[in-house]
């Protein structure tokens, strides 16, 4: 590879990581942001059904647990609240994961500017530009997966 295929390569990934972080970046806060709102929407029934006392969120979850022996409905909708944590917990780490990636690509990118001469020299920035190339497409991929489902 000659200087100028490195520059372009090295440009290109850099772009292309910013514009995906910010937009496949917005889709997933978008997601986790929904399904936050959708457990609150759980948890308001729960308040209702324990009739809207003055307590906090955690204390009325707690009551709702204590209730759920007796009551059928209050079960069935704790359950629901439940049902929330470990995708909201699954979707912040296919976030995070999928931010880190671009970030760590934007940061070779960056930081490779500096050693054009050098890196053109070695061996493995082809198979360096392709892993990355394909890291990227797959991590963007699998994070678009993740948060249509």
């Amino acid at each position: 590879m000659d200087a100028t295929a490195v520059l372009y390569a090295l440009t290109t990934l850099a772009q292309t990581c910013a514009a995906l972080a910010a937009l496949v970046g917005a889709v997933g806060l978008y997601r986790i942001q929904a399904l936050r709102d959708q457990q609150m929407a759980v948890y308001d029934d729960i308040y209702s059904l324990l009739g809207r006392p003055i307590i906090t969120p955690a204390t009325a979850i707690a009551e709702a647990r204590k209730r759920s022996e007796a009551n059928a409905l209050i079960r069935e909708v704790l359950q629901r609240y439940d049902n929330f944590a470990p995708i909201i917990r699954q979707s912040r780490w296919r976030f995070a994961v999928f931010e880190a990636w671009n970030l760590l690509v934007i940061l070779f990118s960056l930081v490779g500017f500096a050693f054009i001469p050098c890196l053109v020299q070695q061996w493995w920035m082809p198979p360096a530009l392709l892993i990355a190339a394909l890291g990227t497409v797959g991590v963007t991929g699998y994070g678009v997966l993740a948060w249509v489902k």
